[in-house]
């Protein structure tokens, strides 16, 4: 986070409505942009998601937001099922995250509703 490496975790739920989804997130191990947050703000909206088809849309938008003078809080991997970058936007007040994630590699689910 930040500059610094700093594992974490958190666990989250994700509901669909519309044509949209809405993730429900809540800080599990470590220090994250979510604690972060949390400590600034409480509960509430967090950041808006833009998802990306493949690995290397990702990552060429990362480093665009980079070579616009975006700065990048944090972010994270794990190989070629997810890649993200968590943005500041201080214009719209909050972060927006760039994501690639390969769903069908995932674990399932603790539960579906």
């Amino acid at each position: 986070m930040r500059g610094k490496v700093s594992p974490f975790s958190f666990k989250i739920a994700f509901a669909a409505v519309g044509a949209g989804t809405y993730e429900l997130l809540t800080p599990a191990t470590g220090v994250s942009v979510f604690d972060e947050h949390l400590e600034q703000h409480g509960d509430g909206f967090h950041h808006t998601c833009l998802a990306y088809s493949s690995l290397e849309e990702l990552q060429a938008a990362k480093a665009e937001l980079v070579r616009q003078g975006r700065e990048m809080v944090q972010e994270a991997s794990a190989g070629d099922t997810f890649e993200l970058g968590y943005f500041m936007y201080p214009e719209i007040g909050s972060l927006v995250e760039v994501l690639f994630l390969d769903a069908a590699k995932l674990p399932p689910p603790e539960m579906v509703i």
